[in-house]
């Protein structure tokens, strides 16, 4: 009888990563601000939602049970919105939705877009024959990198009143941006400078210090970032391609069919280096990754 001969097992390629002195410089640059640092230092990481949801709310025994970032939502009409972090207190039926933006103006921080984060977790959690009473309280929280509304307050927080007597509604829907532009000697004005710094070594709360040292401080923590940067950036790519590629060739018969597919890639890449620069990527890492001259960089910005 033949021997059954075992299949070897298929090694999966795995791209070697080589900390090259550019991206050593990006990952020394990164701030809590920029949105994918910011993922990778808190996913999983509860102690340091904690810490953030207990100086923003000055509550030391506010305590959430599980969290996840960069959780997908999308409507009935195929509007898709991804938020940062969903951080969950079943005990007390409580959401917190934390955003990070960096950009002072367009829809970032808008209040349009508050609203829609509101919303969103709303329409997709109420379930069949659940009663509204049992939709959770939810604060919707941006940390801003500037401050939006130029009225120098740490907080800015929002919620539904009656406009006759100035009564709460009690919707237990309610909005906050943490300014993080604010100076003061509180510890809201040390989160919002932990949020700024580059260096670990001069944070002031050590649950936030613990990851950002560990991505820039060690050789793993380097790689493991790094890789992570590597996956978004041929993430934003592939799906600007294939989105304005497509646009390009429905063009082709006005333009060719050769230049609508130009037209589509040159696009492609400009709309991955708008999402890069919302993300904290340096100019000279777009360049590298989009091809893009400096000055077509610097035109995306103005």
């Amino acid at each position: 009888m033949a021997k059954c001969l075992k299949k070897k097992p298929i090694k999966k390629k795995v791209k070697k990563i080589t900390l090259t002195e550019d991206i050593e410089r990006d990952i020394e640059n990164f701030r809590l601000f920029d949105d994918e640092f910011f993922n990778a230092c808190f996913k999983d990481n509860v102690k340091a939602v904690n810490l953030i949801l207990r100086i923003i709310f000055d509550d030391e025994n506010l305590e959430i049970i599980n969290l996840k970032v960069q959780e997908d939502f999308t409507n009935f009409r195929g509007h898709s919105v991804t938020l940062d972090i969903i951080a969950r207190n079943k005990v007390t039926n409580t959401i917190y939705n934390i955003e990070i933006q960096r950009a002072k103006y367009g829809d970032g921080a808008s209040p349009e877009r508050a609203r829609y984060h509101v919303d969103i977790y709303d329409t997709h959690n109420l379930k069949k024959n659940h009663n509204f009473r049992s939709l959770p309280t939810t604060y919707v929280i941006f940390i801003t990198e500037e401050d939006i509304f130029g009225r120098g307050l740490p907080i800015y927080k929002i919620q539904r009143y009656f406009e006759d007597n100035k009564e709460p509604f009690n919707d237990r829907s309610y909005i906050y941006y943490v300014n993080g532009d604010y100076k003061g000697n509180d510890n809201i004005a040390k989160l919002v400078h932990d949020f700024q710094c580059q260096k670990p070594e001069e944070f002031y709360f050590e649950e936030l210090a613990e990851k950002v040292r560990f991505f820039k401080r060690t050789k793993e923590g380097k790689m493991e970032i790094s890789d992570s940067l590597r996956k978004t950036a041929d993430k934003y790519i592939k799906a600007n391609k294939d989105k304005y590629i497509a646009k390009g060739k429905a063009e082709g018969e006005k333009l060719g069919i050769e230049k609508g597919e130009k037209l589509g890639m040159a696009n492609a890449f400009l709309e991955t280096a708008k999402r890069m620069l919302k993300d904290g990527f340096s100019i000279e890492k777009i360049m590298q990754i989009t091809n893009l001259s400096l000055a077509d960089i610097k035109a995306i910005t103005l």
